[in-house]
Formats: C-alpha cells, structure tokens, sequence
C-alpha cells in the first residue's frame, strides 16, 4: 500500500518546505554551505537520523504496550557522524525514565533493533544504540 505523499518545494538558496499532505504539517530544512556553522532548521541528514530515532522510539512503546510496559517520557539523543557529505554514522542513546526488570530491558532493546528505520539504513552507515533506564 502506498503511503500519502509528502510534498517538497525548492525555495531556492538551499532551502525546501516540506508538507505532510494528510496533516499538512510543514517544516522547513537548510542545507549549511559551511558544515561548521550552526543552521537555523534541519537539514536533510538531521531529518534522517531524527526519523530513525523516532522509529526506535515508537517501535519499543509499540512492543511495550502489547507486554504493558509502559515507556512515556522516554528520549532519544541521536548523534550524526558525517564524511565527505553523507552520513556515516549514527549514535543512538535511549533514555527510559524508570528502572525495569532485566527480562523487559531485553525485550525492549530486541524490539528496537526490529524498528523499520533500522531496517531501511544503507548497511555502510554504522550505528551504535546505547540504554539508560533512569529512575525510582
């Protein structure tokens, strides 16, 4: 089945406006001429490393709602390494707000590495997810 489409506009001087059609949702990305300078949006890359750590996110409430795990409050710090233009690698570090028994951090931790944006990664870009369990 195919999903909506999303709709990107070139704006000009390195800048789309994207929308989510269903929602009409908008943000806006900027590619920096100059990788040591600070942007005011997203770039491409960040979108991707941001839409994969969403994925990771979302893949283990899923899984923990069919166990009644709940993981509300939980983050995601992604880290993008970049080489000659392109993402080379990906950090992940999963922050969950409370402590869990080993037996639910393992299913939890299998479930994200199920996640679809793991999945559609090029195999060339490393990644490394790390689990913190935080709390009472």
């Amino acid at each position: 089945m195919q999903a909506a489409p999303i709709n990107i506009m070139y704006q000009g001087n390195l800048r789309c406006d994207i929308e989510h059609t269903p929602s009409t949702t908008r943000l806006k990305t900027k590619i920096d001429e100059k990788p040591d300078r600070q942007g005011n949006n997203f770039s491409p890359t960040d979108l991707l490393a941001a839409a994969v750590g969403s994925s990771i996110i979302s893949t283990m409430a899923i899984a923990g709602e069919k166990q009644g795990i709940d993981i509300r409050g939980a983050k995601v710090q992604v880290h993008k390494q970049m080489s000659n233009g392109c993402v080379e690698g990906l950090s992940f570090r999963i922050i969950i707000p409370k402590q869990l028994p080993v037996e639910e951090k393992n299913y939890l931790g299998q479930a994200a590495k199920k996640c679809p944006g793991y999945a559609s990664l090029n195999p060339q870009i490393s990644t490394l997810t790390t689990f913190e369990y935080v709390g009472a």
